[in-house]
């Protein structure tokens, strides 16, 4: 299993940087089925939550963690917990398209 959910987090972690490029970072500690992720966008949190409803996508923002609400707020960035487990390698293109397109369209 270990090797497995590896693999899954590998595919997931290279194709956000593959789509994303400069607009990530990826905290990475090799455990778990989630890791971190910054993406440099000047929407605010309340902005992305919204269009990924709209887009019908699930997101999990660091503040969805955090006894204090703004202790994660830092301008032009968002910090969201991704999760690989269930996801599988066909549908991380079209996913990540979606987020894509929640963090940067108008």
């Amino acid at each position: 299993m270990n090797k497995y959910y590896n693999n899954n987090r590998t595919r997931m972690i290279n194709a956000l940087q593959a789509l994303f490029k400069e607009k990530v970072y990826i905290h990475d500690i090799p455990a778990g089925l989630h890791f971190l992720a910054t993406f440099y966008t000047n929407k605010s949190y309340d902005e992305v939550i919204q269009k990924a409803k709209e887009e019908k996508l699930e997101i999990y923002t660091l503040q969805r963690y955090s006894i204090k609400m703004n202790k994660h707020l830092e301008k032009g960035k968002i910090k969201l917990i991704i999760g690989f487990s269930s996801m599988q390698e066909d549908i991380i293109p079209k996913t990540l398209k979606r987020l894509y397109n929640v963090l940067y369209s108008n």
